[in-house]
């Protein structure tokens, strides 16, 4: 029944990269969303009520084991560019002055080229506020851009008042923002005349932490950051099920890939017990990296898969059922995983350091997962190891005696992470 199974994804999954139509990609991407904030995933006794969310899982393809980098910008840069964040220079956020992306790197959208409408929508975060004159996202491959250039909680602006900014020119607006890139997106799903490769990047559920208007989301219990949180969740879900909706009755519902994923983990002010307030955004620890990833394509049944993948991967992936010859250092396909074979990556990498100016870097935090154990190295500390499948939590270091206080597997394993660990970064953080 298996095998029948994996045969008819194959089958049906070639025909679509056969199909002479090419596909349109819609990426949605929660900013400061990990598994613990979404229903589906079972990684928190009370979560928020993810009703939309959950029903995408239930018609896509799960991924249990999806990973990125602990902050906003260095995943945005991951996932354009197929690159990993000791590549790119992108190790932190990047500040309002100096830093920010590479503006002559190839990405995703520059690859796909023009035969698809690429637009983003959403938070940027990629530039300094200085760099807005140079239009960044129409540099990095897209036709157009509307969004914010950085975070809300920057220069006074709440979710209903904010700066607006379309290619180049800058406006105050006055819309949710939640509902306002959602309205962006289902405008490009109405309009558009040929296939869409549309990236999503909400601004919700990062601070500032608010009530959500009360025909998105359910009043919360009290005006605290964490019940205010789970608020914009909700309206987040809502929102995100409108979108779905317009989609499913339109003309790009039966060639539409939809990618549905957490940018880094929740932040700390916002998280709630069991999970721990110094391991999550911020840290590599798996409350900062570990994060929903849901696939929903054409064909696609429900399953759900333990196969390691990281933001990088979405290059390789989209690029492949895209049908167009293209490649980026660090980005592995997932196809053959929603082929229902097994994935290529052996283990997922991530990484933050900084600060932004200093190459090499003055610090940093790094954490490569195999199969069943996790490394983290720390600047200046002394390794950490996790058994995931034992400790899911982190809470015994196996490396608590140091190396030579590991035997049989856990020695093995320490070994194996080692070496994959040196072989990301180029030296720099030697």
């Amino acid at each position: 029944m298996v095998m029948l199974q994996r045969l008819f994804l194959l089958c049906t999954l070639s025909s679509v990269l056969l199909s002479q139509t090419p596909p349109s990609f819609v990426i949605l991407l929660a900013d400061d969303l990990g598994v613990d904030g979404v229903g589906y995933m079972h990684a928190h006794p009370h979560p928020p009520k993810t009703p939309r969310i959950d029903a995408l899982a239930a018609e896509g393809i799960v991924f249990q084991r999806a990973y990125v980098s602990p902050l906003c910008s260095p995943t945005r840069a991951c996932l354009l560019t197929g690159r990993n964040g000791w590549r790119t220079g992108i190790g932190v956020n990047v500040p309002k002055v100096g830093g920010g992306i590479d503006l002559t790197v190839d990405t995703v959208a520059h690859a796909l080229g023009p035969a698809w409408r690429r637009v983003m929508i959403g938070k940027w975060h990629l530039s300094p506020e200085s760099a807005a004159v140079d239009d960044p996202p129409l540099a990095l491959g897209f036709d157009e851009y509307r969004g914010t250039w950085r975070n809300l909680s920057s220069r006074h602006q709440t979710y209903w008042r904010w700066w607006k900014m379309i290619d180049q020119v800058e406006e105050p607006h006055h819309v949710y923002a939640t509902t306002d890139n959602i309205d962006d997106a289902i405008q490009e799903l109405r309009t558009a005349q040929q296939p869409l490769f549309l990236l999503v990047s909400l601004n919700a559920p990062h601070s500032p932490w608010h009530e959500a208007p009360p025909d998105l989301a359910s009043p919360p219990p009290s005006q605290s950051p964490p019940d205010l949180y789970l608020s914009m969740i909700e309206a987040l879900d809502t929102e995100i099920g409108r979108l779905l909706d317009e989609l499913d009755a339109g003309p790009y519902a039966d060639s539409t890939w939809v990618f549905f994923m957490g940018d880094n983990g929740s932040p700390s002010a916002v998280v709630r017990p069991p999970m721990r307030p110094d391991r999550v955004k911020d840290s590599v620890y798996e409350g900062g990296i570990h994060v929903p990833l849901i696939v929903r394509g054409p064909h696609t049944t429900h399953r759900e898969v333990s196969d390691l993948v990281q933001g990088t991967d979405l290059f390789a992936t989209i690029t492949e059922l895209g049908g167009v010859p293209a490649s980026a250092p660090d980005s592995i396909s997932f196809v053959p995983v929603l082929r229902g074979e097994k994935g290529a990556r052996e283990y997922a990498y991530s990484e933050m350091f900084g600060p932004w100016w200093a190459h090499p870097p003055n610090w940093w935090r790094r954490a490569v997962i195999g199969p069943r154990w996790k490394l983290i190295e720390y600047s200046g500390a002394p390794d950490e190891m996790y058994d995931l499948f034992e400790d899911p939590r982190e809470e015994r270091n196996a490396l608590e005696h140091g190396p030579e206080g590991l035997s049989g597997d856990a020695r093995r394993a320490y070994a194996w992470l080692k070496a994959r660990m040196q072989s990301e970064g180029g030296g720099i953080f030697d």
